[in-house]
């Protein structure tokens, strides 16, 4: 069988979270995905960004563990990946290790790993099921903030050289009525910043009326 091209991969892993996310019965409406695959923003954002309910990823997918290498041959990308292992960015380091993972394809399926782990030897991987659960739990530890991704953003910009300012586009909203309407951004890093924003609490309203 011929292995399938990373854009197949890619569709199967939004589909796993779209059926996962149903299954935590949360809503979608702080939630958004982008793909950025074969647009110019690719050399900043890599394949697919997301934003789950704040909590902020960024994805690469290769065609399987082979080409997971090729990654090298692209100057960008082997610049950020020695900068993210250089000892005094430990900071990006550890941001990078919550929210950006290369994805690749296999016999069983889909694996991901850290993307700044990419130069060792592929010995072990999250597997596609686990890892969106992991990815949609309300108690996972994955995922960067609005403030991170901004950090984090600057990082691989500086890192590799880059002028991009990242990708606009629209996100989905369901009005009350059930309706869809397209809301554009200018950038994942605007929708991220107003995903990351949490709703102020409802103003106590009083159970009685005083006596006058």
């Amino acid at each position: 069988m011929k292995q399938p091209y990373e854009n197949v991969y890619i569709g199967n892993f939004i589909f796993a979270l779209g059926y996962h996310a149903a299954q935590t019965k949360n809503g979608l409406s702080n939630k958004a995905v982008q793909l950025v695959q074969q647009t110019p923003d690719e050399e900043l954002l890599n394949d697919l960004f997301f934003n789950w309910a704040g909590r902020n990823f960024i994805f690469e997918f290769k065609r399987n563990v082979k080409k997971v290498k090729t990654e090298f041959e692209k100057t960008e990308k082997l610049k950020l990946n020695t900068a993210l292992n250089t000892p005094s960015n430990i900071q990006f380091s550890n941001l990078s290790k919550k929210s950006h993972f290369l994805g690749f394809g296999f016999e069983e399926g889909i694996g991901f790993i850290p993307y700044k782990d990419i130069k060792e030897p592929i010995e072990q991987c999250f597997y596609l099921d686990t890892f969106c659960k992991e990815l949609l739990s309300n108690d996972s530890e994955l995922g960067i903030t609005h403030d991170e991704l901004r950090l984090y953003l600057s990082f691989i910009r500086e890192s590799t050289d880059s002028s991009s300012e990242g990708c606009g586009g629209f996100i989905f909203n369901i009005s009350t009525d059930g309706s869809l309407n397209m809301v554009p951004f200018e950038s994942v890093d605007v929708l991220s910043q107003e995903l990351d924003i949490k709703p102020k609490p409802p103003r106590p309203t009083p159970s009685f009326r005083p006596r006058m």
